[in-house]
């Protein structure tokens, strides 16, 4: 059996002109998520925002935010966010030494005083 994704935007689309989504979108949504569709959104949107505009519903694919920066989890799954090929993870950001901006080792970070022909830098 195949399975088709339906993906769409909020802003315009999905939300009414109070930027909200209505009682009915919100019952269709559940209704085809329980009925097996695919649906998620794609938004320029933050994942807090999307958050609250799809609470209630019962979506089990995490949104695409930020203007896909990042996928966000709904409120079935909780405030998380996640890479295409992990599982949803906490939506602060990461403390994993890769995720961390690049620092300079302090041997770098200051201009050596005296005159030597080669400086070695070592992680700290």
């Amino acid at each position: 059996m195949s399975r088709i994704l339906f993906v769409s935007d909020m802003d315009g689309t999905l939300l009414n002109a109070e930027a909200k989504l209505s009682a009915r979108s919100r019952e269709l949504i559940s209704e085809l998520t329980d009925e097996g569709a695919y649906i998620t959104v794609a938004t320029a949107r933050t994942p807090a925002t999307v958050q609250g505009l799809l609470e209630g519903t019962r979506m089990r694919l995490p949104a695409i935010v930020m203007t896909g920066a990042t996928l966000s989890g709904t409120p079935t799954h909780s405030n998380t966010a996640t890479s295409t090929t992990s599982r949803p993870t906490s939506m602060r950001p990461s403390t994993t030494p890769s995720a961390r901006p690049a620092s300079r080792p302090s041997s770098i970070a200051s201009a050596p005083t005296s005159t030597s022909t080669s400086t070695t830098a070592s992680p700290t």
